[in-house]
């Protein structure tokens, strides 16, 4: 036998074990069939957005769970849930036991939401939550009908403590919290972007937020805005607010720290009372613009704390002093 003979056939041998070893590390006999590695069965999930933004498809091995992915977006709808086979899929405690899609569920953002234009006409303002839905996350949309949502109308979102909503997203669109619009709200809420305006109790009893930004060019907070806010840790209160109102932070028991700014005038009857974890003041200004300050009845907790007064470069002379570092208030 000669030299090519020889050749041939152990190349045949060689394509015979390959197709024969082949299933001990992967085997897939059709499209959508499970799939076998290295004795590891994984099985395709896909997601069907219903017309959202796409969300790709992912391998999870049998029994394995699956990584709840971002919600996605629809114009003039909120997304609510996944379904598989027409029931909410949970994926905490729901196991992959086969090939499967799960289904995106949208509301229609006017079924669930009451709107209103706001007073300059350019944007819409949320009046009510009608509660047609049950959600995981309530994402606000930035935008309905070509209009952004600019904010909350007076007790516009009441009512979401009562169990519809885990938690809530608001668009960095949102500006405007108007009177109660949040009051009683227990569960976490997230702003993506800066108040610029607060009305009276807009976050009264709110006892799940943790934090918020305000925007500059406000020029007080008003009466009992944070009232019983007890999951509230800090806040940083801008450049521009003279006046903080009665009652505006009472009940912020876990609330540590707190940056004034240098333009702070008053601090009105109990605006700070039962708020027995402040621990460090910033404050925007020199110690002289901190004596200024008229502090009425009920702020012991204010007069009590660690006062730091700013300061942009290190100080050569001993003190309090503080300056920001990445946005958070450090002390020299």
């Amino acid at each position: 036998m000669n030299t090519r003979s020889y050749s041939t056939i152990f190349k045949a041998l060689c394509l015979i074990c390959a197709i024969l070893l082949l299933p001990t590390f992967v085997s897939c006999n059709k499209e959508g069939d499970a799939e076998e590695t290295q004795g590891e069965i994984y099985y395709t999930v896909n997601f069907n957005t219903n017309g959202g933004s796409e969300i790709p498809g992912v391998k999870i091995k049998e029994n394995g769970y699956v990584t709840r992915p971002e919600d996605p977006t629809l114009d003039n709808y909120v997304f609510v849930r996944w379904e598989h086979d027409s029931r909410t899929w949970s994926f905490e405690t729901k196991q992959v036991t086969s090939n499967m899609t799960l289904n995106a569920v949208w509301v229609s953002a006017i079924e669930l939401f009451h709107l209103e234009p706001d007073e300059q006409n350019t944007g819409l303002l949320i009046t009510e939550f009608k509660k047609q839905a049950t959600f995981t996350t309530l994402k606000i949309p930035s935008v309905i009908n070509g209009k952004s949502v600019v904010g909350f109308a007076d007790g516009a979102l009441m009512d979401t403590h009562d169990g519809h909503a885990a938690s809530i997203i608001v668009p960095e669109t949102v500006v405007y919290i108007g009177e109660e619009a949040l009051a009683g709200t227990s569960v976490p809420i997230t702003f993506m972007g800066k108040i610029s305006y607060l009305g009276e109790g807009a976050f009264k009893n709110c006892g799940a937020l943790e934090s918020i930004t305000l925007d500059e060019g406000m020029e007080s907070i008003p009466f009992m805005t944070f009232y019983e806010c007890s999951s509230l840790k800090t806040i940083n209160l801008p450049e521009g607010i003279k006046t903080i109102d009665e009652n505006a932070f009472e009940g912020c028991t876990s609330m540590k720290t707190v940056v004034l700014p240098s333009t702070l005038t008053s601090i009105q009857d109990s605006a700070f009372l039962k708020c027995d974890a402040l621990k460090s003041i910033f404050f925007g200004g020199t110690e002289e613009q901190f004596d200024a300050i008229e502090i009425l009845d009920g702020n012991d907790a204010i007069l009590d704390a660690d006062i730091y007064f700013y300061s942009e470069t290190e100080p050569a002379d001993d003190g309090n002093y503080w300056h920001y570092e990445k946005g958070n208030p450090v002390i020299w």
